[in-house]
């Protein structure tokens, strides 16, 4: 058994009156491996790939953010 998960994550800027900016756009999967076949795991699962989602994503957008500046 295994707890998956994934989502699709933008971010968009908009400087005022100007259209909405698409910046960052990325698909994120994780597949956890589950000791047991139960609920309680499956969320552990969940949210145990929701947290190497969300750091994975942290460290994204900081590169974004990174470039921009640099530009």
């Amino acid at each position: 058994p295994a707890a998956v998960l994934a989502l699709r994550m933008l971010l968009f800027g908009q400087e005022e009156d100007q259209k909405r900016e698409l910046l960052f756009q990325k698909d994120y999967a994780r597949r956890v491996s589950l000791n047991q076949a139960t609920a309680p795991a499956l969320v552990a699962g969940w949210n145990q790939a929701m947290g190497e989602i969300m750091n994975q994503a942290a460290s994204d957008i900081a590169n974004v953010r990174a470039k921009s500046i640099a530009q």
